[in-house]
Formats: C-alpha cells, sequence, structure tokens
C-alpha cells in the first residue's frame, strides 16, 4: 500500500478525518424520495453551553420539559467537569448523521421527549416539523480543554458556515492533547488516543467533515457519553430561520419549506 493511502492521521487506506466529502449531484430526483435521503456525516465538536440551543425549551416547568431533563439527569448524572468553570466548554466529540426528517414516529424515547419538550414550550405554534440527528460513535473528554475559549463565539445557535470554521480548529487543538483527554471507554479496548479514535472510526463509517456542535451542556454531556441517540432540529413554518433548536447541519431552505408545505 502507497502513500498516497494513508490519511493525514497516520490511518491506512482511510481518508482524513475533517476533509469535506466531494460534492456528488446523482441527477434530479423526485422531492419525495429525497425526504428519505439522510445527511452527510460530520464530525461534531460537541460545545456545551450554559444557554443556547434547547436552553428555553427544556428549562420549563411543563412535565414534558422535566421529563426530558430527567432522561438527560440519568443519562449524565451531575455536572459535567465542563460546568465548573462560566461559559462554553469542549465536551467531546462525536460522528453525527447531518439530518434526517421525522415524519412518523420518533425512533427513539430520548429524540421523543426533545420533541415534546418544544411542543409544549412552543404550544401556541403549529406546523412544527422536526429533524433527527443520529449519533453513530462518541467519545467524552475527561478534562477541559484549555485555550479554546476564543473560538467558543458562535453565538447560540452555531450558523454553518461559523461552525466548520471553528470546528477544525477546536479539533486541531484536540489531536495536540495527552491521551489523559478521553475518559475511559467501556469497550473492551479501554482508551484511546483522540487520533486512534478518529480513525478507527473512519475505517468503520467513512469520512465526515467536521462542525463546531453547541447545545445546552445537559444535552453535548448526553451526546458525548455516547448514551444518548442524537440531536433534534426544529423547523417552523413561520421564523424557522431563527428558532433556539437549529442545529449546524440541515438539508436546504427550499427542502425543509417543502416539507412544511406537506404537513399543512
Amino acid at each position: 500500500m502507497s502513500s498516497s493511502d494513508e490519511c493525514a492521521l497516520g490511518c491506512p487506506g482511510v481518508a482524513a478525518v475533517g476533509s469535506a466529502r466531494s460534492a456528488v449531484h446523482p441527477g434530479p430526483r423526485r422531492r419525495e424520495e429525497q425526504l428519505l435521503t439522510r445527511g452527510p456525516l460530520v464530525l461534531a465538536v460537541l460545545i456545551a453551553t450554559p444557554s443556547g440551543r434547547w436552553s428555553s425549551e427544556l428549562s420549563g416547568k411543563s412535565p414534558e420539559a422535566r421529563s426530558a431533563r430527567a432522561l438527560l439527569s440519568a443519562v449524565c448524572p451531575g455536572p459535567p467537569a465542563t460546568e465548573s468553570r462560566p461559559g462554553a466548554r469542549v465536551v467531546g466529540v462525536a460522528v453525527v448523521e447531518g439530518w434526517r426528517f421525522i415524519l412518523g414516529p420518533a425512533l427513539h424515547e430520548h429524540t421523543l421527549s426533545l420533541i415534546q419538550a418544544d411542543m409544549a414550550h412552543w404550544h401556541r405554534r403549529s406546523g412544527q416539523q422536526f429533524l433527527d440527528h443520529r449519533v453513530l460513535a462518541a467519545t467524552q473528554l475527561s478534562q477541559v480543554m484549555p485555550g479554546t475559549e476564543d473560538l467558543l463565539r458562535l453565538g447560540p445557535h452555531g450558523d454553518s458556515g461559523p461552525a466548520r470554521a471553528v470546528g477544525d480548529d477546536i479539533l486541531g487543538r484536540l489531536l495536540g492533547q495527552p491521551r489523559s483527554m478521553l475518559a475511559a471507554r467501556t469497550d473492551s479496548e479501554g482508551p484511546h488516543a483522540l487520533r486512534n479514535a478518529l480513525c478507527r472510526w473512519e475505517e468503520r463509517l467513512g469520512s465526515a467533515s467536521t462542525v463546531a456542535w453547541p447545545a445546552l451542556a445537559p444535552l453535548a454531556c448526553a451526546m458525548a457519553s455516547g448514551s444518548w441517540p442524537g440531536d433534534v432540529s426544529v423547523c417552523f413554518r413561520r421564523g424557522g430561520r431563527v428558532n433556539s433548536c437549529a442545529a449546524p447541519t440541515r438539508p436546504s431552505e427550499r427542502m425543509i419549506s417543502h416539507v412544511l408545505r406537506m404537513h399543512v
């Protein structure tokens, strides 16, 4: 195997994690078929924030919000290490499916809990549609990574462009951190250096572009633990471009508008 078959991380036979996938144009397809297409994988640098995405929906007093908080607490009991100081902190890295339209029942109880908390919070709004962002692999950091505060200024929702640039920068810094930055894994192989973990994911799941993924601290921590199925985005018929649950990766506005019109 030639050196050209090695990824930038030194893994034979796989492309570099963090390199963007080349654009593929399969030709025209019916929109109904496109609704079943899942978004490309991303390598999400999980950022726990004290406010921002999901803060309003999960901090409410409704039974649905309390139920979602209880499920999150069961996955990540107690505050993560990143909450020992104020501000946003990197808590882990995960391979996340870009998006999937939730056109039927939610696939998991935890996903449904987020949907129900959103609908309870926005009970005066109708016609919400939801996107599932499934976690396929994840690892936690066992301590706060130093020197990232200046990078974590995405705003509450994290627009796609800035999120990708910040994600690349943070990932580069993470790769230079010591092995102890990873929490012990529960699998038989034990803890890995982040570089090794990324290579293992690449071999199993394929390449993924890097993106910073901010979320309310309990949700980001749960995703990093590998015990929470994923994140959810909410699309509103009105004001869909400004809502507190929009993830950094979403389908085109045209496709979202099509789905919203389908459910009028």
